[in-house]
C-alpha cells in the first residue's frame, strides 16, 4: 500500500463512513436539505445530493429509497414516515407542514435547531447523572474486590486463632465466602438481569412502569420531569411555529 493510500485510510478526520444513523447524521441531512431548498434546488435533487453527502451508509440507503418514492409522486413526509426508527413522528408532521405551506427550507432549519437544542439538553442531563453513577459503580467494584480477595485472608487468620467473631464481622466473612465460591454465578445472574431488564424496557408496559418509578427517584426524578417538560415545550413551539393547529399539535 502506498503511503498516500495508507494516510487516506487512517487520517483522523472528523467523520468517516459508518453503518449507524446518529443524531449528527440526521442534523447534517436536515441542514444540507434546508440549504439546498433555500437556494432553489428542486426537492428530489436536494434529497439525492444530501443522501450522497451523508457519512451514514444506512441513511444513504434510506434516502435513496425516499428519493425513489418522491420521484414516483409521493410526498416527502409520506416517504419519510415509512422509516419511524430514523424520523420521529413530530418531525414528520413538521415536514408535512413545510410541504403544505411551501416553507420547507425555513421549517427544516427550525427543526434542525430544535434537534440540536434537545441534544444539548440531553447531554447536560447525562452529565448531571454520570457523577453519582460513577461513584456507585466504583463503590460496588471496591466492595466486591474486598470481599473476593482481601476478606478471605483475614477469615483464614481468624479461623486459625479460633476466636469468636462479632455478628457483623461474621456476616462479612460469610458474605465473602459466598462471593468467593459463587462469584461467577452472581456475575452471570447480574448479566441475565441486565439483559432481561433491557428486553423489558422494549415493551410498552415496561417503559411506562420504569418511567413512572424514575419520576419518584430523588434528584433523578426532578431531572427526568424537567427534561420531559423541555421536550414537550420545545416540540409544541416548533409544531405551532410551523403552522400545525393546536389540537393536532397536542395529539
Amino acid at each position: 500500500m502506498a503511503f498516500e493510500d495508507w494516510f487516506i485510510a487512517h487520517a483522523r478526520v472528523a467523520s468517516k463512513p459508518h453503518g449507524k444513523v446518529t443524531v449528527d447524521d440526521k442534523m447534517a441531512f436536515f441542514q444540507q436539505l434546508a440549504t439546498l431548498i433555500c437556494s432553489g434546488t428542486p426537492l428530489l435533487q436536494a434529497i439525492q445530493i444530501s443522501g450522497q453527502q451523508s457519512q451514514s451508509l444506512k441513511l444513504r440507503r434510506v434516502l435513496e429509497e425516499i428519493a425513489g418514492r418522491v420521484s414516483a409522486g409521493s410526498a416527502l413526509y409520506v416517504a419519510a414516515a415509512a422509516h419511524p426508527k430514523i424520523f420521529q413522528n413530530h418531525w414528520i408532521e413538521v415536514i408535512r407542514t413545510g410541504e403544505i405551506t411551501g416553507q420547507m427550507g425555513m421549517v427544516l432549519l427550525e427543526l434542525n435547531k430544535q434537534i440540536r437544542e434537545s441534544r444539548e439538553t440531553g447531554r447536560r442531563v447525562t452529565g448531571a447523572l454520570i457523577y453519582p453513577i460513577i461513584l456507585m459503580v466504583i463503590a460496588v467494584v471496591a466492595v466486591t474486590i474486598m470481599l473476593w480477595l482481601v476478606v478471605p485472608t483475614f477469615a483464614a487468620m481468624f479461623k486459625d486463632m479460633g476466636a469468636e467473631l462479632p455478628g457483623i464481622t461474621q456476616f462479612v466473612v460469610d458474605l465473602s465466602g459466598l462471593v468467593a465460591h459463587y462469584g461467577m454465578y452472581v456475575v452471570a445472574g447480574v448479566a441475565a438481569v441486565v439483559i432481561g431488564f433491557r428486553q423489558y424496557l422494549m415493551t410498552e408496559s415496561g417503559r411506562r412502569r420504569v418511567g413512572g418509578i424514575s419520576l419518584a427517584l430523588p434528584l433523578a426524578g426532578d431531572l427526568v420531569i424537567q427534561s420531559a417538560m423541555y421536550r414537550f415545550a420545545s416540540n409544541t413551539a416548533l409544531l405551532l411555529k410551523s403552522g400545525i393547529p393546536m389540537l393536532e399539535t397536542l395529539k
